[in-house]
C-alpha cells in the first residue's frame, strides 16, 4: 500500500499512519510492521527486508469478502481466525481499499491508499474466528477503472505506535465476492461409471454469511437440462459433493453454486454455467508411472560428435540460459539435457544423445493411453537453425521407430497425451525414446521431459466375472476363465465382444493366477 504524504493526495487516514510509524522523510518502507528501510535509489531492491519477514510462519487467516449495497457502495467483511494449533491474541484488524495505478503520474504509482473503515480490536482463541465489517462507498476515479480496485485487510498487534506486527494480510480484487467457493483437493479429471464420485468444498463467508442449505452441486451427463444434488455439510465451511454414478455413455459437465444472506448467489466457476467443470468417465489402470525420482531402467546414447548437453536424470539447476526453473510435476528430479551447476554452459552442442525407456508391457492394456511433459528451448526458434526435441514410439524393443512428435520451441512446460494405438500396436516390448541435438552447433538448446504415465481408460459395461457376458456369474464362465487366463487370444477371437478384463478379480490390473482364488469366491458366493 502507497500512503501519500505532503502533497494533494495526502489524507488525513494517511498522516495518522505517518504519526504511527514515525515517518520523518520519503520513501519509507515498513514490512510486517517491523522492519523499516528510509531512502530509495532507482534500481533498488527490497528483497533484503521482504524475504526475511515472508518466511516467517503465521497461525493467523484472513479472508476478504465485498458485498454490494448499491452502485458504488459496497460492505466490506474480513474473517479473521486463528489456526487451531496457534496461539490466542488481541489483534487490530484494519480496513482499506487501494487504487493501483494511481495517480497516473508518476507512473510508479501503485496501490495508492484511497479510504479505510474504523480499526476494531479482536480477542480471539485457537481455533476461533471472527468478522469485522466495514461500509465503502467508492469515488469516481475508482469506480472509472474498478479493475485497479484493491480491498486490504490486515492483523496488527495493537500498539500505539510502531513496531507493531503485522501477523496476516488479506487482499480482495475487483469484482468482490460474496462468498468464496474453493475446492481444496481440486476436480477429478476421471470418474468411475458406476459409483458416485465425493469432491470436497469449502465455502467460506465474505461480503455475506452463507444461507444454510443454498450449496448445491449442479451437473448434467448428456447435454441436457442441468439437475441439482444438495451439498453435504461436514461442519465449519466444509462440505461433500456426491457426483452419481454418470455410466460409461456420459459426459459429465457440472459447477457449484451457493448463496448470501443478502441475495447474492455464487457459483464456482465463476461463469458458470458458460464454464463449467468436466471428467472424462471410465476406471484407470496404471501400466507405466515414472517421475524419475528413482532410476526405472532408462538408457542414454551419445553421438561421438556430442561436445555438451548429454541427456541425464536430476533436479534442475535453473541457470535461466532455455533450462527448466524446476522439474514439470514438482517431485524435484525429470530427465534434462546437461545439469551443470558450476558453469551453466551446459546447452546440447552437436549430437545427438538419445535417451531410452526399458520395455513397457502392454500387450495386456484395451486402449493405452501415453502422457509425458516436455520443455524445449531453442533461441533460434523460428528459423532455419531451429532444433527440436524429437519423440518416438516402438512396438518391437526398437528394431524401428514411429514419430510422435517434433516438439518446436516454448521455453515451458508442455503436456502431450496420445494414443499409443494411434502411432504402434500395443505390444510386450514397447518402448519411447527423446532425441535432441544442435547440428550445426549455432543455437543454445536445452531440453527435458518429466511426468510419464501410461494408462487405460476402461469404461466397458462389463461384470467382473462374467466371462462368456451372458449378463450372470455361474458355472457357465469357468471354461472362459480357464481360456482368458491361460489363451487371451484364443478368448478373444472366441469372444469378441467381451473384456479380457473381466478375469481380473482381485482388481490389480492383471490377469493372472492370483485372479483364481477370488474367482472361485465369487462363483460360490464368498465374493462380491
Amino acid at each position: 500500500m502507497q500512503i501519500h504524504i505532503g502533497d494533494s493526495f495526502a489524507t488525513a487516514w494517511g498522516n495518522s499512519r505517518k504519526s504511527f510509524y514515525g515517518v520523518t522523510g520519503t520513501p519509507t518502507i515498513w514490512f510486517d510492521g517491523v522492519v523499516q528501510r528510509v531512502g530509495g535509489t532507482s534500481g533498488m531492491t527490497y528483497v533484503p527486508q521482504y524475504g526475511p519477514r515472508a518466511a516467517i510462519p503465521t497461525d493467523v487467516t484472513i479472508n476478504v469478502g465485498a458485498g454490494q449495497v448499491d452502485e458504488d457502495t459496497y460492505s466490506v467483511t474480513a474473517t479473521v481466525c486463528i489456526e487451531a494449533d496457534g496461539t490466542g491474541k488481541t489483534m487490530r484488524i484494519h480496513i482499506a481499499q487501494v487504487l493501483d495505478y494511481f495517480p497516473t503520474s508518476p507512473t510508479y504509482s501503485r496501490n495508492c491508499f484511497k479510504q479505510a473503515g474504523t480499526h476494531e480490536d479482536i480477542t480471539l482463541s485457537p481455533g476461533e474466528c471472527a468478522q469485522v465489517t466495514r461500509t465503502m462507498t467508492f469515488d469516481s476515479a475508482s469506480m472509472a477503472n474498478p479493475e485497479d480496485i484493491q480491498l486490504i485487510a490486515w492483523a496488527q498487534v495493537p500498539n500505539a505506535s510502531a513496531p507493531a506486527e503485522v501477523h496476516q494480510a488479506g487482499i480482495l480484487n475487483w469484482p468482490f465476492n460474496a462468498l468464496i467457493i474453493k475446492l481444496p483437493d481440486g476436480t477429478p479429471e476421471f470418474i468411475a461409471p458406476d459409483a458416485p464420485t465425493a469432491i470436497a468444498v469449502e465455502i467460506e463467508n465474505a461480503g455475506e454469511t452463507y444461507v444454510p442449505g443454498s450449496g448445491l452441486l449442479h451437473y448434467r451427463y448428456d447435454g441436457g437440462e442441468y439437475q441439482t444434488v444438495a451439498l453435504t455439510e461436514l461442519g465449519g465451511s466444509l462440505f461433500e459433493a456426491a457426483l452419481p454414478a454418470p455410466g460409461c455413455d456420459a459426459t459429465p459437465e457440472y459447477y457449484f453454486s451457493a448463496a448470501g444472506d443478502l441475495g447474492t448467489v455464487v457459483y464456482e466457476p465463476q461463469d458458470a454455467p458458460d464454464e463449467v467443470y468436466t471428467a472424462m468417465v471410465g476406471n484407470v489402470t496404471t501400466y507405466v508411472q515414472d517421475n524419475f525420482e528413482t532410476d526405472q531402467g532408462w538408457s542414454v546414447w551419445n553421438d561421438p560428435a556430442l561436445t555438451g548437453g548429454a541427456w541425464e536424470r536430476g533436479v534442475p539447476v535453473d541457470c535461466d540460459r532455455g533450462d527448466p526453473p524446476t522439474d514439470y510435476d514438482g517431485s524435484g528430479q525429470c530427465f534434462l539435457t546437461e545439469n551443470n551447476p558450476i558453469t551453466c554452459n551446459s546447452d546440447v552442442d552437436w549430437g545427438p544423445t538419445v535417451v531410452t525407456s526399458p520395455a513397457y508391457d502392454l500387450s495386456m492394456a484395451n486402449a493405452p493411453i501415453l502422457r509425458y511433459a516436455h520443455w524445449m528451448a531453442c533461441d533460434d526458434a523460428g528459423t532455419a537453425e531451429e532444433d527440436f526435441l524429437i519423440v518416438e514410439i516402438s512396438n518391437d524393443d526398437g528394431a524401428s521407430w514411429v514419430v510422435i512428435e517434433a516438439i518446436p520451441s516454448n521455453y515451458a512446460w508442455v503436456l502431450t497425451q496420445v494414443n499409443v494405438a494411434d502411432y504402434v500396436a500395443p505390444t510386450a516390448t514397447v518402448r519411447l525414446r527423446f532425441t535432441i541435438d544442435d547440428t550445426p552447433n549455432n543455437s543454445i538448446t536445452e531440453a527435458a521431459f518429466d511426468a510419464l504415465w501410461i494408462f487405460d481408460l476402461d469404461c466397458l459395461d462389463h461384470l467382473i466375472g462374467d466371462l462368456n457376458c451372458d449378463g450372470l456369474i455361474n458355472a457357465f464362465d469357468i471354461d472362459p476363465f480357464v481360456l482368458a487366463l491361460t489363451n487371451p487370444t484364443g478368448y478373444a477371437a472366441a469372444y469378441p465382444d467381451c473384456d479380457l478384463m473381466n478375469g481380473d478379480i482381485n482388481g490389480d490390473g492383471l490377469l493372472n493366477s492370483f485372479d483364481i482364488d477370488p474367482f472361485v469366491l465369487l462363483l460360490t458366493g464368498g465374493g462380491k
